[in-house]
């Protein structure tokens, strides 16, 4: 009887230990590289605006490049943020986050994977890096690429969580599968996947909608950022020129 709990024990631990490993050595599929063209509307400090955008991905295993412009004729630059690092079998890896925002002055966020820490700007103290933490930007390219490896998995209201870095320091975030919706886009009708993120009380990171369309490579059709003052920035794809 004895032999047969523990041969009954030990079957059990093997079957979940494998599944667990299995789940642990889950590839990422990152998208190829591409550039994706926007038409802007943002809503900022009361002041409404059309512009345009673009987010340029740049991948050549295992380095990555990822940059978002968005720009108004009328005051020129509202965001420029830049992504830089590598990619290994499960994460981005960046390197460092660069962020120029309307009325805001230039960042620059290091990840010094030598000496384990996460560097701020001015005199914001250090972070250790853990392992796995995404930037403002790469956070929505881990995402894409999770998406694009396991598009089955993402489920109505399931979770996917990231540690992010900004600014100045780091802080939790969730994405919540909204669900699947149909979306009129200057290339067209799409199916897309809804995600949203919904920022903790009391921090300044912004709400973020994405949808992301499988025709297309789960790339994101649609993106809106919206800032706890009421400043938001939609961005909706009209062209995507492959590289």
């Amino acid at each position: 009887m004895k032999k047969k709990i523990l041969l009954s024990t030990l079957v059990g631990f093997l079957f979940f230990g494998f599944t667990a490993l299995t789940h642990a050595q889950e590839k990422i599929n990152p998208p190829p590289s591409a550039k994706l063209d926007y038409l802007i509307r943002a809503d900022l400090h009361g002041l409404s605006l059309e512009g345009n955008g673009t987010i340029d991905w740049q991948f050549n295993s295992p380095k990555y490049r990822l940059q978002f412009d968005t720009r108004s004729p009328l005051i020129g630059l509202l965001l420029s943020e830049r992504s830089e690092g590598s990619i290994e079998r499960r994460n981005l890896l960046p390197t460092s986050f660069y962020s120029k925002r309307f009325r805001k002055d230039p960042t620059t966020v290091n990840f010094d994977r030598q000496s384990g820490s996460i560097i701020f700007p001015g005199d914001t103290a250090a972070l250790k890096l853990e392992g796995g933490e995404q930037d403002r930007i790469s956070v929505l390219w881990q995402l894409i690429s999770m998406v694009r490896a396991a598009p089955a998995k993402f489920n109505e209201g399931s979770p996917w969580k990231f540690f992010v870095i900004g600014h100045r320091g780091g802080e939790n975030w969730t994405f919540i599968v909204d669900g699947k919706q149909r979306l009129s886009t200057a290339l067209g009708e799409v199916d897309s996947l809804h995600l949203v993120h919904l920022p903790a009380e009391n921090t300044n990171a912004p709400k973020i909608d994405i949808w992301l369309a499988q025709s297309m490579d789960w790339l994101p059709v649609r993106i809106r950022f919206s800032e706890a003052n009421g400043d938001t920035i939609e961005q909706n794809l009209e062209r995507i020129q492959k590289k």
